[in-house]
């Protein structure tokens, strides 16, 4: 027999493996039905057929539970009979010459997962995108600072998995890692805990904390880290440039560079919750939101509802410690009062008392808008003020033309810029911030006020018709995100609209009763 992991059971066997190859007294048993196993004296155990059987089979119990187990266990030796194949056990299990099943090494990030996760038995996984971390000064050990740089130059080889319960990143050879889809035929097993006898007590937190994460919205899913870690925004060049030394990790500062991620965190994966020098557990809770498919798998954790930037920093663009526990909308422009309620709270109780810091996600314009005023001399801004101005852009939400017949939905950060302009087209080609839906990705692009066309503009049927045509060559997965940020945009432009609606009939109401 295989003296390592079992395919399904992994190392439950080894103790009473053990026992029997050290003493010839003792027999290794399989018990059906409770699938675990034991090391038991031989001279107590009797042949299948043998005369006094029928006793045996129609035992005296009271329980319901064991009588239910007891006809599972005649149900598989009549099966082991007929079939020669023991239930959760492979040939390569019981013969360590014939090789294991080969793995799928091709689970994408993104996925949901079952993990035998040792001591506990199998529980929820979720595989975590490799490039979203970041060591710690201070805080990650050599060892995982090796690893991690190890994941990052072959993503290919490891995976960095999220265990549900355990709130916990592991690093996992990809070859190695016990792991099975989030659908796989022994879904019924894993979800009523697998082998049976083993007692999991995290099985039914995990499984309530997997049920709520799939229920959420597309883009309203949460993951826990009860660890220290640090989030950061991939649209700065060189982000670690804003971060105090004490804070960078020398080792690692120039792998973060030129990331295109959204958010890169630092954790540990072992050693949680290690007290600080005032005796109080350094326990941060943060929430990284995802999207996901009805199939379990699921896109790149996004950061647009966690990610505070304080503004009281130097920077524009700048690193911050998470701050907050709750937030109730995706994003919010500085300077634009036409936006959704935000609710923010803390959950750093050494930060009360303090004055709160004013916490925005797009970074400050104005100075950007003062320097191409600048520019201009008085007869151009004279020229410019009697052109009639609209509102092309209503709520940032455009249609972008990224290239060729391929446009994508995009928010426009850079309001002062959308709102001012006019009616006729012109051909200047402006730097605008944008947020990519589908992708949740910060970017700035340059764009002609050619290439860019109001949400529902009439061709806006034509624009999406032709891009899910243009890209339907390429991959499933492009098209897939394409239709989630279609929606995501109608979504958001439909909410803005209410959102604006309520804020009209305040003020009509004001005035009534001004009056």
């Amino acid at each position: 027999m295989r003296p390592d992991h079992l395919h399904y059971l992994g190392k439950s066997h080894t103790n009473a493996l053990e026992r029997a190859y050290s003493n010839v007294k003792y027999a290794l048993v399989y018990y059906l039905g409770l699938y675990v196993f034991g090391a038991v004296e031989a001279d107590t155990l009797e042949p299948w057929l043998f005369p006094d059987q029928n006793t045996y089979s129609n035992p005296t119990c009271t329980s319901d539970e064991i009588r239910k187990v007891f006809d599972k266990a005649i149900d598989d030796a009549q099966s082991f009979l007929a079939t020669g194949m023991l239930p959760h056990l492979l040939p390569s299990d019981l013969d360590k010459i014939l090789e294991p099943p080969p793995k799928s090494l091709e689970t994408p990030v993104g996925s949901l997962i079952w993990l035998l996760a040792e001591p506990h038995g199998w529980l929820p996984g979720y595989i975590f995108e490799p490039t979203h971390l970041q060591t710690k000064r201070g805080v990650t050990n050599k060892h995982l600072k090796s690893m991690l740089k190890q994941v990052k130059g072959k993503p290919e080889k490891y995976y960095v998995i999220y265990t549900f319960a355990i709130h916990r990143l592991t690093i996992y050879n990809r070859a190695k890692a016990r792991t099975e889809p989030w659908e796989c035929p022994e879904h019924e097993l894993f979800v009523h805990g697998f082998p049976p006898e083993r007692k999991n007590p995290l099985l039914p937190t995990a499984l309530k904390e997997v049920q709520a994460f799939i229920k959420a919205k597309h883009n309203q899913k949460t993951l826990t880290l009860e660890q220290d870690f640090r989030i950061k925004l991939s649209w700065k060049r060189n982000s670690l440039s804003s971060a105090t030394p004490s804070e960078v990790d020398p080792e690692t500062e120039e792998e973060s560079e030129g990331y295109s991620s959204d958010e890169i965190a630092s954790a540990e994966t072992s050693g949680m919750n290690k007290p600080d020098g005032n005796g109080k557990d350094r326990l941060k809770e943060t929430k990284l939101t995802m999207g996901v498919t009805s199939t379990g798998s699921l896109n790149q954790p996004t950061d647009h509802d966690v990610i505070v930037i304080d503004d009281s920093s130097d920077e524009e663009y700048g690193e911050t410690q998470v701050k907050i526990a709750t937030v109730d909308v995706n994003v919010k422009v500085k300077g634009d009062t036409n936006t959704s309620s935000i609710k923010l709270e803390s959950n750093q109780s050494s930060h009360e008392g303090q004055p709160k810091k004013r916490k925005t996600i797009c970074p400050p314009c104005g100075l950007e808008l003062r320097e191409e005023r600048k520019k201009k001399t008085n007869k151009e801004q004279y020229e410019e003020s009697l052109e009639p101005k609209v509102n092309m852009f209503p709520n940032g939400v455009a249609w972008g033309n990224m290239k060729g017949s391929i446009w994508w939905p995009v928010y426009i950060c850079n309001r002062t810029k959308w709102w001012r302009a006019t009616v006729q087209q012109d051909d200047k080609t402006r730097t605008f911030g944008i947020y990519c839906f589908g992708s949740h990705k910060m970017k700035r692009r340059q764009f002609s006020m050619a290439s860019l066309k109001p949400w529902r503009s009439p061709d806006a049927k034509q624009i999406f018709e032709g891009t899910l045509e243009a890209i339907g060559h390429k991959s499933f997965d492009k098209v897939s995100m394409f239709e989630d940020a279609q929606e995501e945009a109608e979504n958001f432009f439909s909410e803005f609209n209410q959102i604006q609606d309520y804020l009209g009939l305040d003020d009509e109401l004001r005035k009534l009763n001004d009056d």
